[in-house]
This record gives C-alpha cells, sequence and structure tokens, in this order.
C-alpha cells in the first residue's frame, strides 16, 4: 500500500500554525533532489507560465506557499507511480498523467470560475481523486510477481481500475487521515447522485470528464458531451470556458509534463 510522507503533512501543519515563508523555504530546501524537483514542477508550462523562479521563497511569494506545499506533495506522489511490471507500467504512467492535469485543470478551473478561493484544494482534490487505481496497480503487480502464471488482460485491468478505485481511494486517505473533503471526493467523483452544492467536488468531476474525453485516463470509457454534464449546469459554465479547459488540458499533454 502506498505510504503518504510524513514531511508533507508536517510542511502543511507549519502552514496551517501560520510559519514564516523563510522557514518552510529553508526546510524544504534542507532536501536537495526535493527541492530541484518543485523547482522544475514550478517553473513548468503546467504551472508557471512565462515567469520562472530559481528558489523555493521565489516560488512561494508568486504561486503561494498552499500552492507550493501542493507541489511538494505532488512530488512525493509522483514518485510513487512507477511499476517494475511492464503490462501495468503504462498504466500506471497514464494514472499519473491523469492526476496531475486534473489536479492543475482543477486549480485553473476555480480560478476562472471566480473560485479563486478553493484553487488550491482543488489543486490537491484532483491529485488525489484517482489514487485508488494507484492502490490496484500496486496489489496487482504484487499478485503477478508472486506468481508468473498469473495474467492480465487489458480488459480485466480495465474493469478492476474502474469499478474498484473509489472505494479504495476513500479508504487509502482515510488511513492516511486526508481531510475528510478529500477522501469524500475520492469517493463521490463517479457517483451519479452527487451535491450539486459542493463546488470542489463539481470542479474535479468535470475537469475529470474532459480529461477522459481526451483519452487521458488509465481506463478509458465512452464520455458524454461536457456541455451535457449536470456539473457543467450547476457550475453555470458557458462554451467558452469549456474550450479553455481543453486547451488547458492539450497543452499540458503536449508538453509532455516530465516534471
Amino acid at each position: 500500500m502506498p505510504v503518504f510522507p510524513e514531511a508533507a503533512f508536517e510542511l502543511q501543519q507549519l502552514a496551517t500554525d501560520g510559519t514564516s515563508i523563510d522557514h518552510v523555504a529553508k526546510l524544504i530546501g534542507m532536501d536537495q533532489a526535493l527541492t530541484l524537483q518543485v523547482l522544475k514542477m514550478a517553473n513548468s508550462a503546467l504551472f508557471s507560465g512565462s515567469h520562472k523562479v530559481s528558489t523555493i521563497r521565489d516560488a512561494v511569494m508568486r504561486l503561494g506557499l498552499d500552492h507550493v506545499l501542493n507541489l511538494v506533495i505532488c512530488t512525493y506522489q509522483q514518485g510513487l507511480y512507477k511499476s517494475s511490471n511492464l503490462k501495468l507500467r503504462n498504466y500506471t504512467y497514464m494514472a499519473w498523467i491523469h492526476a496531475l492535469i486534473t489536479a492543475a485543470g482543477s486549480r485553473w478551473l476555480a480560478r476562472e470560475l471566480g473560485y479563486a478561493e478553493i484553487r488550491d484544494k482543488a489543486f490537491l482534490s484532483g491529485l488525489l481523486h484517482d489514487i485508488g487505481k494507484l492502490v490496484l496497480i500496486k496489489a496487482l503487480e504484487a499478485i503477478t510477481s508472486k506468481n508468473s502464471k498469473v495474467t492480465l488482460s487489458d480488459e480485466i485491468i480495465g474493469k478492476i481500475l474502474a469499478t474498484l478505485h473509489s472505494e479504495e481511494g476513500y479508504m487509502l486517505m482515510d488511513e492516511w487521515s486526508i481531510p475528510s473533503a478529500y477522501c469524500n471526493i475520492a469517493l463521490e467523483h463517479h457517483k451519479q447522485e452527487f451535491d450539486t452544492e459542493n463546488h470542489l467536488l463539481l470542479i474535479v468531476r468535470v475537469v475529470n470528464h474532459a480529461c477522459k474525453r481526451e483519452g487521458i485516463s488509465a481506463s478509458n470509457g465512452e464520455q458524454p458531451l461536457l456541455s451535457d454534464l449536470p456539473e457543467v449546469k450547476a457550475l453555470d459554465i458557458d462554451s467558452d470556458t469549456l474550450d479553455k479547459l481543453d486547451n488547458f488540458i492539450l497543452e499540458g499533454v503536449e508538453t509532455e509534463i516530465r516534471i
């Protein structure tokens, strides 16, 4: 089972307690590999635009402390999406790309719709909403490594990921003691009935659908038009914004997001 790093929780707690930017930057800077990866991510086209940052403090000043801490979590998460199984490696890669683009797209959409105050929560919600797929891929990897006679077809893998990931993700995040708002999004992002007043959930559901329509997912199926989604109607998203969201997602994929 994937383990959520204690360091990420500690940094989040420091931010909650009002610790200074310099102190948080110093703590991150103590890990050179983490610092390099966070700066690389912060300067990627997906997050930074044309202005580059060269220090963690610069990143915090421009992107905000909450978002930099989300990038720290993102960096840790990326390290979990690895597989030694050739069959499962592509699923793992696509699950990571889906998580990353859903995170960035949810943050973008929250700000675009006037919900800037929840944009960083939207990022983390998008990053973790499909974490159950990682749990299942790791379980399948363990099974096949113990018994070489076990073979996995794409149909079987796809069905397992599609049907079980929401519950598995919820249970894992609950075990990690992740706040319930994020756990519930992992559980409810595919449910037919959902809270139309939960803007965080609605935003993640829209971006999740948009990614799947573009084939950016470890388990794909036929998806309805974005304009037909009840979530889109509940958020009153116009066609121009939906087009911009599609472009944002495609541009992220085209750069291959090697961060």
